[in-house]
């Protein structure tokens, strides 16, 4: 599928903002409600919004960021289908992905603690067995997320960071509830929530106001296939000379104004200094972005990977039990 103005504009109006309702998407973009609903029904038809989730804070639940890369030999649709399986039932998973490069698979953990973080990571390796080559294990304390409207309108805009904290905040069990309703599906109704969560829907628009003001839910974006519409979506390690000064900051500086960009991720133990992850349309607009980095760093970018996201296994960022 292709998509138009229309439909890059509802989508950028759906990324990132408020828990808002078609109306006033429709008022913004000056378009009828009827049409903005045809043409979210339209996407989610075609398989380009698979689901809507929040942005969960869990770093200021007290969780950690681990990820866990690895080479597999194959990927048997028996082997994948158990892979799916894991990450679907495992409650610790936030995302999994296949890819292609050097690692074929990812999947991130939110973990109380490393100890924890090495517990998954050997039950993941027994699941899959003799099929794992390697392995790479990290920890991210900031992640950067942009809005889709930096990719489909070409809008450079100001992320949105979840990133590690001191301070650990305590909620109760209906404040899990109700997130744990929403990464189910973040656009349904008050009504719907609360008939889930056993409450009225005056308690639940309450507790959704305060864990947004908690900074808890950060924000509600749709889970997009960005393949179904012709787009590539590439993570890219970079590994820097840290002799320049503040090249990781400079860096990722240039990188916010490129229209091409999804993520930025910060962390120890990963393959590069620093990752990107880009939506391009061809693997020649890949490098050309590549080819534009190190002409604006020259010399600094000692080694750059590349791994091309196939498939989508789960993304979530609920994990508590």
């Amino acid at each position: 599928m292709k998509l138009d103005d229309l439909d890059k504009s509802l989508l950028s109006a759906l990324d990132l903002g408020p828990r808002i309702g078609m109306k006033p998407i429709a008022e913004q973009l000056d378009r009828s409600q009827q049409v903005l609903d045809y043409r979210l029904r339209t996407l989610q038809k075609r398989g380009f919004i698979q689901g809507f989730y929040p942005v969960i804070n869990s770093f200021r639940l007290g969780y950690r960021y681990c990820r866990l890369f690895v080479q597999l030999s194959d990927l048997p649709p028996a082997l994948m289908k158990s892979i799916r399986a894991y990450a679907n039932r495992n409650p610790a998973v936030l995302w999994c992905y296949r890819m292609e490069g050097d690692f074929n698979l990812v999947l991130v953990f939110w973990t109380t603690s490393l100890e924890q973080f090495e517990k998954l990571t050997t039950e993941f390796l027994a699941l899959v067995g003799s099929a794992a080559l390697a392995h790479n294990q990290s920890q991210v304390y900031q992640l950067n997320h942009y809005p889709v409207a930096q990719v489909l309108l070409q809008q450079p805009h100001k992320p949105l960071c979840i990133e590690e904290s001191d301070e650990a905040i305590e909620i109760d069990t209906l404040d899990r509830e109700i997130l744990r309703s929403l990464s189910a599906d973040a656009r349904q109704p008050f009504s719907a929530l609360a008939k889930g969560c056993k409450t009225s829907d005056k308690v639940v628009a309450y507790r959704i106001s305060r864990l947004e003001e908690r900074k808890i839910i950060r924000g509600y974006r749709p889970l997009l296939a960005w393949g179904a519409a012709g787009f590539l979506y590439f993570k890219l390690f970079l590994r820097l000379d840290l002799s320049k000064p503040k090249i990781i900051e400079k860096v990722l500086s240039f990188a916010a104004t490129t229209e091409e960009l999804l993520y930025t991720v910060r962390g120890v133990g990963s393959p590069g200094d620093v990752d990107l992850e880009v939506v391009v349309a061809t693997y020649s607009d890949l490098f050309a972005y590549v080819d534009r980095l190190r002409l604006r760093f020259p010399g600094a970018i000692r080694s750059l990977s590349h791994y091309h996201f196939t498939e989508c296994f789960k993304v979530t960022y609920f994990p508590l039990r």
